[in-house]
């Protein structure tokens, strides 16, 4: 064998048992899980949810999120993490639940979320902003790997952005989540994303960048964000087709890493504080990029 050659097939060996397999098996402890139904009939995305596979959808809540980890040992260690723990609040609890739902196309989300007063920035397309606003967020990571995963961002407006992040580093388990980087790549987009929003009790009151916000005279009840997230539009071993055959994994028993959030923010300036909910909790610091805290979604019949 040439030297060269040995050399490689040397590498190559030590790449395969010095790095992670990056299979995905592990699924944190305490975290939630969720079988998520096959439609049996089409879905039309337009906020409304009156097809009759709604009714029978998996269902699940949001909420405010404890600020400390179950771990109390770990916080009477750190004055300062205690600290910045009572300082630290989420806002108010408001009622939200999530719907879903699954078919050969897409993951289907229905969320239903109160709110006295439906509003938003006037904002294009995967603006940073948006995620500063009242907004709902889908956490996808179909390798369930923690290290990659599709974010998806819906104004109570309607406004759409969408991301493919990654953690550039190996992911760990810690009692306490640290603050890890992560890489946000605004350039990605989910072409064939589809998201609609409707308003109960009145209007989405969508206010001009700069222009004065003028307080709503009549509260609303809530908004409805209706949204299908289309799987050819994302990579992943739990809904790309394999390479060699064609052959889709998208069948009941499939598990991706996913995660649910709300963010309710509160207009001309207000006491009250923004309202951060989850269905699977990220814990203090507030961040959302914690794929290791995700929950599990396993597609059913």
């Amino acid at each position: 064998m040439p030297v060269g050659a040995f050399v490689a097939v040397l590498v190559a060996w030590h790449i395969g048992l010095t790095l992670p397999t990056d299979q995905g098996e592990v699924i944190h402890e305490d975290v939630p899980r969720v079988t998520v139904p096959h439609a049996k009939g089409p879905i039309a995305i337009d906020g409304t949810l009156d097809e009759p596979d709604w009714k029978n959808a998996a269902r699940i809540e949001l909420h405010r999120f404890s600020t400390v980890v179950e771990e109390e040992e770990e916080l009477k260690k750190e004055e300062e993490d205690k600290k910045r723990a009572k300082d630290m609040t989420f806002g108010p609890e408001l009622k939200t639940e999530a719907r879903l739902l699954w078919d050969d196309q897409a993951l289907y989300l229905g969320i239903q979320c109160e709110s006295k007063d439906v509003w938003a920035h006037d904002l294009p397309r995967d603006s940073e902003t948006i995620a500063n606003e009242p907004c709902v967020e889908v956490f996808l990571d179909p390798d369930a790997a923690e290290r990659t995963y599709y974010e998806f961002e819906v104004s109570a407006a309607n406004q759409q952005a969408d991301y493919f992040c990654y953690v550039p580093e190996i992911p760990q388990w810690v009692p306490w989540p640290t603050e890890r980087e992560f890489v946000n790549l605004s350039g990605w987009d989910s072409k064939h994303l589809k998201t609609a929003v409707t308003v109960q009790g009145g209007e989405c009151d969508l206010i001009k960048v700069g222009a004065p916000s003028v307080p709503r005279t009549q509260a609303t009840l809530g908004y409805t964000v209706e949204i299908a997230i289309p799987w050819a539009d994302m990579k992943g071993r739990a809904v790309s087709p394999d390479f060699h055959t064609g052959a889709s994994p998208l069948k009941p028993g499939a598990r991706f890493r996913a995660n649910f959030y709300r963010v309710e923010t509160y207009r001309n300036a207000t006491p009250l504080p923004g309202t951060y909910m989850a269905w699977s909790p990220t814990h203090a610091p507030l961040d959302f990029h914690r794929p290791q805290l995700f929950g599990e979604l396993t597609l059913g019949e």
